[in-house]
């Protein structure tokens, strides 16, 4: 995956180097100056990225025509919106990632037009060029979340005038050439610099917005691997706890009344962000009762004064002056030290004041513009798996559907089957186990894994497994939460008969299921089974699960195949936002060891299902047979072979008599 990504990059005019494994820090050994004057032959990407061991950087600056607007989180975003916006600017739709807490926005410089980096030109907000590189994706944050396009690469456009020159208005004449400094050091220095080159990057990897356990690490690694001799364990932790320190300093110098704030729809509710205080608030179902506003409130904080991470937690009255007071008292004992505290009686009427807004100017009304384009429809799988949207396979038992399924998530996280040669972005996936099939998927995630010579660890650490005991609909909260802390990009439930609280034939349980799918926000891919009643080509339960899904494929197991094989058809049924494909047809292998997958022509799908009719009609040619003797002689279950004995009897190739189907002379 990382080869492929290189490689990527490099076609688009990309220099590339490559990083330490979950690390910012180039390889040992590396000449990483050289790569700002030259982009790296294709030998070097093989060399380098072969074993998908290692991050990937992009060199940014003239050598790669690129220009990256660094966001570290949601109030850098909120500062460079507010800038834009002053000056009437727009961001047009460009290539971005999502990092660990914020995004990276790529643009092209344009031709012959040189800038240096520029640390901190807004709060939260860097500017990488000249002398910088970006981390890139399919690279993994130290904090363990992988970097991912919001937008692919593809997409990426040459930055405007007008916003090169608002950036270069925030730079000043004082162009900032720390960052090209601090990457000097990344080589190694000699003993008697080496106290001052820790602090330098240290306090770089501070102002970068990593952690101080993530600082720590990288600390560390890179003292026993740069410095010659390494420092003492002891005098490294002294350095990084005194840069610690003077960080938390400038982040108190920040604290000030909550002023402002920044309001974002999520599902179930709102998350407001206030800025300078490294403050968030979840606010989900807000429901007005007579003369109270009650909501579910959790109030969170970065702030490494903080007591704990979690500030409040549970339900709240917003009409209440009592549990105003009772908040405010919460939160002023929620940090160590006493003259780090803000105004906190301004934090919460701030916040109240804002949640009865959200109520006041909620509308269901949308007035079209109806002369902008069309959003383009995004996939993460083309055709399978719409992204942002609710997609499902359904198909009869040992159809093949948790093994396609489990192909389509390694895929999304490797990119390394090409289920969808077209496809470039990773992602995260849970998989929401409703069957108690964990040895089954475990089994057949492994031997996916081996059957590709995929790196195990990197597999395990981006597809979670979750045993689920209880209705979706119950358990939506937690599973929200963990979508929303994880930042999956695929969640797999599996099987809607199971998740589904109530009768699946109810159309109030599966509209309910489906409001809760929605409430994840995130991309869906459901596995369903079909009814009793094989000559409905339908998936079981209620017609609303057709009328809810947005992309829907039915799955087949056709006739062919051997013990270590067999074929799966997908036929599209379904899609909202697009007509439907003709279909498809891959051959699954496997043994003991390996699984791997095939697509097959088309034209296949024909021939395999006439193959199973000749089958049919062959056994009958020695004589009468039940139902079961013929499932016997074709090594298929009886209810499978319904269908094809319907469709022969209709067109009047064989008859049944007394239990027994027999040939129709002539």
């Amino acid at each position: 995956m990382l080869l492929k990504a290189a490689k990527k990059y490099l076609e688009l005019g990309f220099s590339v180097v490559p990083l330490e494994y979950k690390t910012k820090v180039p390889i040992k050994g590396l000449r990483l100056k050289e790569y700002f004057e030259r982009r790296p032959t294709e030998e070097e990407i093989e060399e380098w990225f072969k074993n998908n061991d290692k991050n990937i950087a992009i060199i940014t600056g003239k050598i790669s025509r690129l220009i990256v607007i660094d966001i570290e989180n949601e109030e850098g975003l909120w500062h460079l919106t507010r800038e834009l916006d002053k000056r009437d600017l727009k961001l047009p739709e460009t290539a971005k990632v999502k990092t660990s807490n914020g995004w990276h926005i790529y643009f092209r410089l344009p031709e012959g037009e040189e800038i240096n980096c520029k640390v901190k030109i807004l709060p939260n907000v860097d500017i990488k060029a000249e002398g910088g590189y970006v981390v890139a994706p399919p690279s993994i944050h130290p904090s363990g979340k992988p970097y991912v396009f919001e937008k692919p690469i593809d997409e990426i456009k040459e930055i405007p005038r007008d916003v090169l020159n608002f950036i270069k208005e925030l730079i000043g004449k004082k162009n900032d050439l720390k960052a090209s400094k601090v990457i000097e050091l990344y080589p190694g220095v000699e003993e008697g610099r080496r106290n001052v080159a820790l602090t330098q990057l240290v306090g770089s990897w501070f102002r970068d917005g990593l952690s101080y356990s993530e600082v720590l690490e990288c600390a560390k690694f890179f003292n026993q691997t740069r410095f010659k001799p390494p420092l003492p364990e002891k005098e490294v932790e002294a350095v990084v706890n005194s840069i610690y320190k003077r960080h938390l300093r400038s982040i108190e110098e920040k604290l000030k009344p909550a002023e402002e704030c920044v309001v974002t729809e999520i599902p179930l509710g709102h998350k407001i962000t206030f800025p300078f205080v490294d403050t968030e608030v979840i606010v989900k179902n807000i429901t007005p009762r007579k003369n109270d506003l009650v909501a579910y409130l959790e109030i969170r904080t970065t702030n490494p004064t903080a007591k704990s991470k979690v500030l409040y937690q549970g339900k709240f009255n917003f009409n209440s002056q009592r549990a105003a007071t009772d908040l405010e008292k919460t939160l002023r004992q929620s940090y160590k030290e006493a003259e780090v505290i803000l105004s906190w009686k301004a934090f919460v009427e701030t916040l109240r004041a804002k949640v009865k807004e959200i109520v006041k100017n909620k509308s269901d009304i949308e007035i079209f513009n109806l002369n902008s384009d069309e959003e383009p429809v995004e996939y993460l799988i083309y055709p399978f798996i719409i992204k942002d949207t609710t997609n499902a396979i359904y198909g009869d038992g040992a159809s093949g559907k948790t093994t396609i399924a489990l192909g389509f998530a390694v895929d999304v996280i490797t990119r390394e089957i090409d289920f969808d040669p077209e496809g470039f972005e990773t992602c995260k996936v849970l998989y929401l186990d409703y069957e108690d099939q964990r040895s089954f998927i475990f089994s057949r995630l492994k031997r996916i894994v081996k059957g590709y010579n995929l790196n195990a660890d990197y597999v395990a650490n981006n597809f979670h497994y979750k045993k689920s005991t209880i209705p979706l609909t119950q358990d939506i909260d937690q599973v929200y939460e963990l979508v929303l802390k994880e930042k999956y990009g695929l969640v797999i439930i599996d099987s809607v008969g199971r998740a589904c609280e109530g009768d699946v034939n109810s159309a109030e349980a599966i509209n309910s299921f489906f409001r809760a799918v929605e409430s994840l926000n995130t991309t869906i891919l459901l596995i369903h089974h079909t009814p009793k009643d094989k000559s409905k080509d339908m998936p079981f339960g209620s017609v609303y699960f057709v009328n809810n899904v947005r992309n829907l494929f039915h799955i087949s197991r056709l006739f062919g195949g051997d013990e270590h094989s067999m074929y799966v058809s997908l036929v599209h049924k379904k899609c909202n936002t697009k007509i439907v494909t003709t279909p498809f047809l891959y051959r699954v292998g496997f043994d003991d060891e390996t699984i791997l997958f095939a697509k097959m022509e088309t034209e296949l799908i024909t021939e395999l299902r006439k193959s199973e009719y000749e089958a049919i009609l062959s056994a009958l040619r020695s004589g009468p047979k039940t139902a079961q003797e013929l499932a016997d002689i074709l090594g298929k279950k009886p209810e499978k072979l319904k269908p094809r004995l319907s469709e022969l009897k209709k067109k009047k190739k064989i008859a049944n008599v007394d239990g027994l189907w027999t040939l129709i002379e002539g």
